[in-house]
């Protein structure tokens, strides 16, 4: 599902960046948001920007639908959203590549028939935004391994699953700020097992502007559906929150509110 990305001009523009010596924050910004400089700026409104994002392990299930893809529906005339198909999040299970090539296509396909219009939601595939690992790699060089071997998921992660504790897994909250930041999204559909999580990419930005003496990142605020966190039952019989979603097909561990099968 891939293009030839080094043609774009987005791309043509990091890649400018990469071989100058002197590669500047001015760089940096455009590099990582060409994407959606057109849309955001075209919008007479400046609609807010919300983002969600849906790991590529299996099908929608009406937990899914009616948890959260019918409230994004809705959020499509209100806000600037962007809703992507996280399969580098994937790699943690160590997934088949045509698995995951296959899953995408299958989620974008029930995304589209359950109302996400692409005329009004932007709909990427996590992978064709390479700047993404870049952010990932800034926010890892500036946080620390007590802060994320205390975030809860993690630790569940790792007393379920003790053969796989990989760093991907430990990192999961940098990478999870950089595909937040990197739209300056300023709302994320949470749900309360995911405000952690959120509270990390809320420091990934502080911390980041504070070391580079900028105000670059604007801090995201979680999004509820109602007047709080709301928790949604999965197939497990276990509620969960709404940022990210577990689908059908997948093992015993439907991670806290997140598509993966840790």
């Amino acid at each position: 599902m891939k293009s030839e990305k080094s043609k774009s001009p987005a791309n043509q523009l990091f890649l400018i960046g990469k071989s100058n010596s002197d590669f500047s924050l001015f760089t940096l910004h455009f590099s990582l948001y060409f994407r959606t400089f057109a849309q955001i700026f075209n919008t007479h409104n400046m609609k807010e920007i919300v983002l969600s994002g849906i790991r590529p392990t299996g099908n929608l299930h009406l937990g899914n639908y009616y948890g959260a893809v019918q409230n994004f529906v809705k959020m499509q005339e209100d806000y600037n959203c962007y809703y992507f198909i996280a399969d580098w999040h994937s790699l943690t299970t160590h997934p088949k590549p045509e698995d995951i090539q296959q899953s995408a296509r299958t989620i974008l396909a029930e995304y589209l028939a359950c109302g996400i219009d692409p005329e009004k939601s932007t709909i990427y595939i996590q992978s064709d935004v390479p700047e993404t690992i870049e952010l990932y790699l800034y926010f890892n060089m500036n946080c620390y391994l007590g802060e994320l071997e205390r975030v809860t998921t993690f630790k569940e992660k790792a007393r379920k699953q003790p053969d796989n504790v990989n760093a991907g897994l430990l990192t999961y909250p940098t990478l999870m700020a950089a595909d937040i930041l990197q739209h300056r999204a300023a709302k994320v559909p949470v749900g309360k097992d995911q405000e952690q999580n959120m509270e990390m990419a809320r420091k990934c930005a502080r911390r980041f502007n504070n070391i580079y003496g900028v105000e670059f990142f604007p801090e995201p605020q979680n999004f509820y559906f109602g007047d709080h966190a709301i928790g949604r039952l999965g197939q497990d019989g276990q509620v969960r929150g709404q940022l990210h979603l577990p689908l059908r097909g997948c093992q015993e561990h439907r991670e806290e509110g997140e598509a993966r099968c840790d």
